[in-house]
């Protein structure tokens, strides 16, 4: 992704620096699958991630840590789904991308 400005992703700026200025550009990994020729998605998703923030860090540099946000159940994970729409929608952004994850662990 790259951040605007105003420290937001923006889908065009992040096609303008991928010819432009590549140094713009941040991997922000959320789930690690192999590592050292093993494969890791039997593993829980929890662990993985675990050893995902070992490899990279809290670190703010090309290659980011995407946080987890744990949900409590059907009822929480409506209420931050909701609290998500609304930010959301008073951000002014053009386009969103989401992806169903399987309950693994």
């Amino acid at each position: 992704m790259v951040l605007n400005k105003k420290g937001v992703s923006a889908f065009h700026s992040l096609r303008s620096a991928m010819r432009w200025a590549p140094d713009r550009i941040i991997f922000v990994a959320f789930d690690l699958l192999h590592h050292d020729g093993i494969n890791l998605r039997p593993a829980p998703l929890l662990e993985r991630r675990e050893k995902l923030l070992e490899l990279v860090g809290p670190a703010r540099g090309v290659i980011q840590y995407s946080h987890h946000v744990h949900g409590g159940g059907l009822t929480s994970t409506l209420r931050l789904i909701a609290w998500a729409w609304r930010a959301w929608c008073r951000s002014g952004r053009t386009a969103c991308i989401g992806q169903a994850t399987p309950k693994r662990g």
